[in-house]
């Protein structure tokens, strides 16, 4: 497995030079998401022009919005799943039955914190971003 947020920034190119390769679509909840810092907070980072705010949770909201996007317009592998990071935590033995019949092959529970679940609401910062909406509720998350 390789799951790192930078992996969204090259995944056309991946998924071109990997075609027959198994590929696990993991999603977060934004709000969670942004609360934490990224390599990937600022997309001048890695040459990508934007309207870059002095607000670091934009930034970074812009950065998941942005990554959502390249994986809505890039083509969809023959081999996906996509798995909430939130049911990896609260329904690991579903999560991974998911997978295995995907991937074929027998999976171990590992331990999950569930504090990393939910921590945008007892957060007094700005966690939410009207641009979210759409693909939250494409996600499964209620807002």
């Amino acid at each position: 497995g390789w799951k790192i947020p930078e992996t969204t920034l090259v995944y056309p190119w991946i998924m071109k030079m990997f075609p027959e390769a198994f590929y696990i679509h993991w999603v977060r909840d934004p709000r969670d998401c942004i609360i934490g810092g990224h390599m990937t907070d600022d997309l001048n980072d890695f040459g990508i022009s934007y309207d870059k705010s002095e607000d670091i949770r934009k930034n970074r909201a812009i950065s998941w919005f942005y990554q959502r996007e390249i994986v809505r317009h890039s083509p969809v592998p023959e081999k996906i799943a996509s798995v909430r990071f939130e049911d990896m935590v609260f329904r690991q033995d579903e999560t991974l039955q998911k997978l295995e019949k995907f991937l074929n092959i027998p999976l171990v529970k590992i331990p999950m914190r569930t504090d990393s679940v939910g921590r945008y609401l007892t957060d007094d910062q700005i966690n939410m971003f009207d641009f979210f909406k759409n693909d939250m509720t494409e996600c499964g998350y209620e807002f």
